[in-house]
């Protein structure tokens, strides 16, 4: 959550939940940052699998938990 902080110092945002993506394009791996907890969903998705990459960034937009496999870490600031 320290990331966000700098965006909106002023603001008394309640963001508790971070959602992230890395693509090369083809391939597709996401994450999610829940307070102190990044979540990394372990399966990699591809481009041929575009309804399930849509559904997913829909699921994080709407606010939904995301289905996947995750390895847990804790983020240190």
């Amino acid at each position: 959550m320290d990331v966000i902080q700098p965006i909106y110092p002023s603001e008394q945002n309640s963001i508790t939940t971070i959602y992230g993506v890395v693509t090369t394009g083809t391939n597709w791996k996401f994450l999610r940052l829940q307070d102190q907890l990044v979540e990394i969903d372990l399966q990699e998705y591809y481009v041929s699998e575009i309804e399930q990459i849509l559904g997913i960034l829909n699921a994080g937009i709407g606010g939904n938990s995301f289905g996947g496999t995750f390895k847990c870490a804790e983020h240190s600031a």
